[in-house]
């Protein structure tokens, strides 16, 4: 906290100022709520990491992928759920549909065995979702 490149701290620490004592102050929450968008694009994200970890195994045990790409089409369903519940535009509707349908196709594939099929399928599931991001995130 010392380096000359850290100026913000030290900036910070004194322009602070406290909260006047006749001030209420908010009361604090155990867990902030969040977007169900968002929580449904966490647990998206969890689970691809996942199921591209286990991808890169020499030989994935094709139970846990079966139930990560199960967690993940679910992820999807949820995310799409949300969107049209939040009104979210339609061009993001539609590419979570196609996200949800490639992801359900990776089911298919995870459950028969089909890794190099597989493996294509996260790979264009991950392109598209930078897409989505760069276009919609935030």
């Amino acid at each position: 906290g010392t380096s000359p490149d850290y100026s913000g701290l030290w900036r910070d620490v004194r322009e602070f100022r406290g909260v006047p004592t006749d001030v209420q102050p908010q009361p604090l929450v155990e867990k902030a709520s969040i977007d169900p968008l968002a929580d449904s694009m966490v647990r998206i994200d969890h689970a691809f990491e996942r199921i591209e970890k286990l991808l890169n195994e020499a030989s994935p045990a094709t139970t846990s992928l079966t139930e990560q790409a199960t967690l993940l089409n679910e992820g999807f369903k949820e995310a799409m759920r949300a969107a049209t519940k939040l009104n979210r535009s339609t061009p993001l509707q539609k590419r979570l549909s196609s996200s949800q349908e490639m992801s359900a196709d990776l089911v298919l594939q995870v459950k028969s065995s089909d890794v190099t099929r597989a493996i294509i399928t996260s790979r264009e599931m991950k392109t598209d979702c930078r897409a989505c991001h760069a276009r919609h995130r935030n």
